[in-house]
């Protein structure tokens, strides 16, 4: 967590990081029950916290670097090296071919053919993205600042456009996640109920301004 340490430093030079027990004096945690959420959810606060010296992260006065750092891996900065066929859109593209509308596979319709096509270049900017972020996690390739915020904000602009995507081609049978009606094992009604949920790890709003900083174009420029 951040703290100031130094009340009269430079704005960005006067925080440092901790680490912080979550069973110290003062925090208390409160459940959330959301519509779209997966896992547990807490609200977490703390009230006259005071946590030992003894745990900070880095160097005092650093905390904005380690944040920084810890965005950055949380925003897609590690990469991340998956198998070819285990992508959704690649698995949807699969049905659309192997299900049949009218007599011919949904797949066969040229509009829809127009939107997987556009499905697919998005979902394989995201794979080659990712490998490239391993590759300079890894120390491979040189590393950029922007690269990890890059690819969140690529993929919070892209999940909006993939449910669409399902409820066009679909319509409401892409809802349901009966067990003998969901298609793809539930995992298109599961895309298509957490298509607009884009905040979490930053909205794409924060993404951009964070994008801009790492181009060195300043925190307006994202905006």
């Amino acid at each position: 967590w951040p703290a100031v340490t130094d009340p009269n430093a430079p704005r960005h030079e006067n925080i440092s990081a901790f680490f912080i027990p979550g069973d110290l004096p003062g925090i208390t945690y409160t459940p959330l029950d959301l519509i779209a959420a997966e896992g547990s959810k807490w609200a977490v606060t703390c009230e006259d916290v005071r946590c030992p010296a003894d745990r900070l992260i880095g160097e005092e006065n650093k905390g904005w670097l380690v944040t920084q750092a810890t965005l950055a891996a949380e925003h897609g900065g590690g990469g991340v090296v998956i198998p070819h066929r285990t992508s959704l859109t690649l698995r949807f593209i699969d049905y659309c071919k192997n299900t049949l509308r009218n007599g011919k596979p949904i797949s066969k319709d040229p509009r829809v053919q127009d939107i997987l096509v556009q499905l697919y270049i998005e979902d394989r900017v995201t794979r080659l993205w990712g490998l490239r972020n391993f590759a300079m996690a890894q120390g491979q390739i040189p590393r950029l600042r922007y690269t990890g915020t890059q690819t969140a904000l690529h993929g919070k602009r892209f999940s909006p456009q993939l449910g669409k995507a399902f409820m066009d081609i679909l319509g409401p049978h892409c809802l349901t996640d009966d067990p003998e009606l969901a298609i793809l094992v539930g995992a298109v009604e599961h895309q298509v109920r957490l298509a607009d949920v884009t905040h979490i790890g930053g909205t794409p709003e924060t993404q951009q301004i964070m994008m801009s900083r790492g181009l060195g174009l300043g925190r307006g420029a994202g905006r």
